[in-house]
């Protein structure tokens, strides 16, 4: 994350321009879609940046992807200098734009419900959800989580790595930061290079006074035996968020005592694009237990309730929210159905969010995972369905499913499995693989292929994924009488490393 990316994001909100934010390492598949969906016209990139000390160039990448879209101009802002690029009528340099441009610029007046930025996330469809937040709302909802969740004043200096191509990056490093009136260390690289302490250097370094993590960061610092308070100084921080997919129990506690030192909160969040922010959270001051996600955020009304509607305690239920709150998303971007089908049909007049939520006695919740078939990697969701389409898109496949498995470092890892069109080819594990992260990118690369001579279906054709995924974790199946081809199941090993 660099300066310009917020700067132009500030800019294009001050104008009225409809802005969104794309994850810089999509394929040029994924950040097409996302471009000709949205209908963009101007694409703001750098010349290229570092991973780990290795060069990435986007050129080629954003060459293709603009390609058939209705992208008219390019603005390259000088970063690495990896790609090189020659001026012209439909591509500008950075510098050079913004040296002509007058040091005063008038505040668009725009109404509070007129779009902001468009967010996609991942659903149960192969296509991204083009998710619509509006002035008036996201501001207010962003300066709430900021002051109130996680305890923001003028004085605070906020460290939270979070993507701004991420709900989380633009809630608490841009907006909220900014209306509380806060300071943001902005860091551009990854959290362990070039050593296992970047990230406490940093830390002890700007006097961090609030540090936001993810629990994949959590869980891969664990796994690697960190022990940030032996070399540093964290004593300015006064509270540690986190949010991205469900924090186990373990590493919270890892994260309360090696970091924490046994004194700071864990400002456990979870919340969604659509919710435009977190929509449960611990709150500064209140009992903590391992792993909660507190209680409802103020001004929200969420309940856990069974099929029938009716409100449940100390037993999973359904998440739902039965009133409306500012961000919550105006529709999903040129798909009023979908938007009604995925939050609104399942329950009459209340949003139905897809999580198995569970409440204790002491009021507080737990959230227990998705209802759908999206998968979770490091807080990014991906449906399986398009991570299915994008293996049977591949010319010598016929046939794909895709399930999570837990991961210690990534909360959830994909696995895949998939039937060849021809079937006396083998060995095509490794190509599949490098096809979906060519397609999709490297953040959906699974951690195991399998290839089977069918999948297991049902006599109408229905995929069991929930007998695959017990297989592989050596799980009870369950009845089977509906399977057309349970022999199918043979070919599948245990996992004794996850089991």
């Amino acid at each position: 994350m660099i300066e310009e990316a917020i700067l132009a994001i500030l800019a294009s909100a001050k104008i009225g321009a409809i802005q969104t934010v794309i994850f810089s390492g999509y394929s040029t598949d994924s950040l097409h879609t996302r471009l000709k969906d949205c209908k963009s016209k101007v694409l703001f990139i750098s010349d290229g940046f570092y991973r780990k000390g290795k060069s990435i160039s986007q050129k080629q990448t954003v060459e293709m992807a603009i390609k058939d879209t209705g992208v008219e101009k390019t603005i390259v802002i000088p970063y690495k200098g990896i790609d090189k690029y020659v001026e012209s009528e439909n591509l500008l340099f950075y510098e050079n734009l913004t040296s002509t441009q007058s040091e005063t610029c008038d505040t668009e007046i725009l109404a509070s419900e007129d779009p902001l930025f468009i967010l996609y996330t991942s659903g149960t469809t192969g296509k991204p959800k083009g998710v619509i937040q509006t002035h008036g709302g996201f501001s207010v909802f962003a300066g709430h989580q900021a002051l109130y969740l996680i305890d923001t004043h003028e004085n605070d200096v906020l460290f939270w790595p979070a993507d701004i191509g991420w709900i989380t990056g633009l809630v608490w490093n841009v907006y909220g930061l900014l209306i509380a009136g806060a300071t943001a260390v902005i860091y551009d690289g990854a959290l362990d290079y070039p050593d296992i302490d970047q990230t406490w250097r940093i830390l002890s370094k700007y006097q961090a006074t609030i540090f936001g993590i993810s629990p994949t960061a959590v869980r891969f610092f664990k796994k690697n035996n960190s022990e940030p308070l032996k070399s540093f100084t964290l004593d300015k921080i006064k509270n540690i968020p986190t949010t991205g997919e469900p924090l186990d129990e373990d590493s919270w506690w890892w994260l309360f005592e090696k970091v924490g030192n046994k004194k700071i909160p864990i400002m456990n969040l979870s919340g969604g694009t659509e919710i435009g922010g977190a929509m449960l959270s611990v709150f500064p001051g209140m009992k903590l237990k391992p792993s909660t996600v507190g209680v409802p955020v103020p001004g929200m009304n969420l309940d856990v309730i069974d099929d029938d509607g009716n409100s449940v305690r100390n037993k999973n239920g359904y998440l739902v929210i039965k009133d409306s709150w500012p961000a919550m998303t105006r529709s999903l971007l040129y798909d009023d159905s979908r938007y009604l089908e995925t939050y609104w049909s399942k329950f009459e007049n209340i949003w139905f969010h897809g999580d198995y939520v569970y409440v204790d006695k002491d009021n507080l919740w737990y959230m227990q995972g998705r209802t759908d078939d999206v998968i979770n990697v490091s807080g990014h969701r991906m449906s399986t369905a398009e991570i299915e389409q994008t293996v049977i898109s591949h010319v010598k496949i016929s046939d794909a499913a895709s399930v999570a498995i837990p991961d210690e470092i990534t909360g959830e890892a994909i696995v895949v499995f998939f039937v060849a069109d021809n079937k006396n080819d083998s060995g095509l594990e490794i190509d599949v693989s490098n096809h979906i992260s060519q397609k999709i990118g490297k953040i959906a690369k699974p951690k195991y292929v399998f290839q089977l001579s069918d999948l297991p279906k049902t006599r109408t054709g229905k995929i069991m994924r929930r007998l695959l995924k017990s297989k592989l974790l050596g799980k009870d199946l369950g009845d089977i009488s509906s399977l057309e081809n349970p022999n199918v199941l043979d070919e599948i090993t245990k996992l004794d490393s996850i089991s």
